[in-house]
């Protein structure tokens, strides 16, 4: 095993959070976070430290992630085991913006050190011409069953021939345009599915209002959706306005204003 010094200072460069666990004591000391202030080179305890990073940030639907893992039980078992590491994913939410992905990693470097260190990995999954999320983005929440929807293919016709023909910098362009114009379209007010929102104070279904009101607007099926939605128990009128759901949206969504608009246009 490496010598712990030497293994922290090898990671600062690279991670956005590192802590050092003593096993001796139970407790982690901060060597670099951005995920709360002033709190660097002193000692916590597991449940204390979870804590300060909860006021800082909100961890969303993977809460049971974050206990296991960061539990004071897991980090004592790995010098029971044969295990040197282990590695998990979070998203976290700071300061109100938007959810950011965390992939977190323990190292037991020593037989009474470990070392968790963690990445904001989300850059990752993005786009960088334009900025859209990645196939990699929806693979991986599929796959967790984290995200509940479908994945528009959007195929471009002659793209090779624009960028034969006029280089890459206008078929970057194009790409570029072909984005804009999706972003558009949809908008930025639009529900994923994710479900984080429920369950509703009222029990209205949000994300499925939501989605009549994409078939009654977009789709040419206003007829069916209105038929849908008057089959529904709760609808976007029995709202109360209690604010829990956007609370809980990682899109930072203003659900009451939406379910607001839904209400008028089906009118009830």
């Amino acid at each position: 095993m490496m010598e712990k010094d030497r293994f922290i200072a090898a990671l600062l460069p690279f991670c956005d959070t590192v802590c050092e666990y003593d096993r001796s004591c139970g407790k982690l000391r901060v060597c670099k976070t951005g995920l709360a202030q002033g709190i660097s080179d002193k000692w916590y305890s597991v449940d204390e430290l979870r804590n300060i990073f909860r006021d800082g940030c909100a961890v969303s639907a993977e809460k049971d992630v974050w206990t296991r893992y960061l539990s004071g039980e897991n980090l004592r078992g790995f010098f029971d085991g044969n295990a040197d590491n282990d590695s998990f994913r979070l998203r976290l939410r700071q300061g109100g913006q938007a959810y950011r992905q965390y992939d977190i990693r323990i190292d037991r470097v020593n037989d009474n050190t470990l070392v968790i260190s963690g990445r904001d990995t989300q850059a990752q999954e993005q786009d960088v011409l334009t900025g859209a999320l990645s196939r990699n983005h929806y693979e991986r929440d599929m796959s967790a069953e984290a995200f509940r929807g479908g994945v528009a293919l959007v195929d471009m016709d002659d793209l090779k021939l624009y960028n034969d023909v006029y280089g890459h910098s206008v078929g970057d362009k194009a790409l570029w345009a072909l984005a804009e114009v999706i972003r558009r379209e949809l908008g930025t007010q639009f529900c994923r599915r994710c479900n984080y929102c429920q369950p509703c104070t009222a029990g209205i279904a949000i994300s499925g209002i939501f989605v009549l009101e994409g078939y009654l607007n977009r789709y040419g099926l206003g007829d069916w959706a209105k038929q849908r939605y008057a089959a529904m128990g709760k609808k976007a009128g029995d709202c109360v306005g209690c604010g829990a759901c956007e609370k809980r949206c990682p899109y930072q969504l203003p659900i009451r204003q939406m379910l607001a608009r839904c209400k008028d246009e089906f009118g009830a």
